[in-house]
């Protein structure tokens, strides 16, 4: 994951982050939207080569862009999946580390935590 620290918290990079919401939201978007942004984010083409493959013009590639965009995020903060999917990801990632401690040192405590881990992901907390 491309995730970074930053004034907020830990911030998800944008084009790792468009990617996720594409896949998560993307079925949701008109189907020349989906693959303009297809092409931009997980292809990495540029606006320019875009708009030569579909034959409009780079600023009509951008425009589609930003309004793709905009509406995969208006998707996130209704649904929230992909802040969801992360937060639980880090959630796993601790708990993987805890019981390799515990593994290593024999602590039945970190266990114990663990499983709380595991038992407030699996109920949706």
């Amino acid at each position: 994951m491309y995730l970074t620290a930053g004034e907020g918290g830990i911030r998800m990079d944008k084009r790792w982050r468009m990617s996720m919401l594409l896949d998560t939201y993307g079925e949701l978007l008109t189907r020349r939207q989906r693959a303009i942004l297809k092409y931009y984010y997980e292809d990495d083409f540029s606006l320019s080569e875009i708009a030569e493959n579909e034959g409009i013009s780079r600023a009509g590639v951008a425009d589609i862009v930003k309004r793709g965009e905009k509406a995969l995020e208006k998707y996130e903060s209704r649904l929230g999946l992909v802040q969801r999917f992360v937060s639980e990801r880090r959630e796993l990632e601790r708990l993987h580390a805890m019981l390799s401690v515990a593994e290593r040192e024999h602590r039945p405590d970190i266990v114990t935590e663990a499983r709380q881990i595991v038992s407030d992901i699996l109920k949706g907390d």
